[in-house]
């Protein structure tokens, strides 16, 4: 970012020079400085867009929402509205088409949904919803909603988002729910830790997203959150959901017991007992014959478990 900040200086510099020159100029000499001027514009117009990114990201990684006004300034310059504090009524439709843009549009909505509130940020994103809009962007809108709703902990709206997502046609991009549950799950073991975390909708909104990756058969992303955040905290029945509790207690067992053969121990073996007993209760779950390669695998472990 300060690179980019210098890059922004010097070219604001050199536009001012130039246009100096031009004025003086004539002829070729004119038309060449004048393409000059559009070429140090745009190169300043990309440090910006980066710089404005960077400094969101910058305040999203560290959990601080203040830091993200920084960016507010920058994505405003980009709108060209020529106003300090524009509305979204004066951003130009026409505009929206351009990617980079569109994407303005959409940095200025997360800044505003995180430092200020959910609110704030989907007024702004509001704008790209439109035909004229930039295209890829426009269908992308279902999971920034979703995510300034996260950002601002507005845990309620982002379970009436994500219900509906959950039967969409065509069908939603599983990270999207990947992304909803890990939220979720994060801010429920912020709760149990005595820290900030928790709240309306916060239970509601994990079960939603759990449910539905287990539906999809997930099993690698709904293992990747049970060994993240903890299999207790993922809730629910179906097979997914015990065959993961399962697999993580057998890699639990596993690792108590480092050796090839039977386990020696009372205690080592009776971790072994505790896996299978969940691995078994899975195979038992009205749909586990949806999910027939998991199934499979799940038998074998209840082997191994037994061995």
């Amino acid at each position: 970012m300060p690179e980019l900040a210098a890059i922004r200086s010097d070219t604001e510099d050199q536009v001012d020079l130039l246009e100096r020159r031009v004025s003086r100029a004539a002829g070729v000499e004119a038309a060449l400085l004048a393409d000059e001027v559009e070429r140090q514009r745009r190169l300043k117009a990309q440090a910006t867009f980066l710089e404005g990114w960077g400094r969101y990201y910058q305040a999203w990684l560290t959990d601080d929402p203040r830091r993200a006004l920084d960016a507010e300034p920058l994505f405003v310059e980009l709108l060209e509205t020529g106003l300090p504090a524009p509305r979204p009524s004066d951003v130009s439709e026409d505009l929206r088409a351009l990617e980079s843009f569109a994407r303005s549009i959409l940095g200025l909505a997360l800044v505003r949904g995180y430092a200020q509130n959910p609110r704030a940020g989907l007024e702004w994103l509001e704008l790209l919803d439109s035909t004229e809009a930039y295209g890829p962007l426009r269908n992308e809108l279902p999971a920034w909603r979703l995510a300034i709703r996260l950002d601002g902990g507005d845990f309620p709206g982002a379970v009436k988002v994500l219900e509906g997502l959950a039967g969409r046609e065509p069908r939603a991009p599983t990270a999207w729910f990947r992304l909803a549950a890990a939220r979720a799950l994060e801010s429920l073991a912020r709760e149990a830790s005595g820290s900030a975390g928790g709240g309306p909708g916060v239970r509601e909104l994990a079960d939603l997203a759990v449910a539905e990756l287990a539906a999809r058969g997930e099993l690698a992303e709904v293992l990747t959150l049970a060994r993240s955040y903890g299999a207790e905290r993922l809730g629910g029945d179906g097979f997914v959901l015990r065959y993961v509790r399962g697999v993580e207690r057998y890699e639990a067992a596993r690792a108590g017991h480092t050796g090839d053969g039977p386990a020696p121990t009372a205690e080592q073996r009776q971790a072994f007992l505790d896996a299978a007993r969940e691995l078994a209760a899975a195979l038992q779950e009205p749909d586990a014959a949806v999910f027939g390669g998991a199934a499979a695998g799940c038998r074998a472990l209840v082997g191994w478990c037994l061995y």
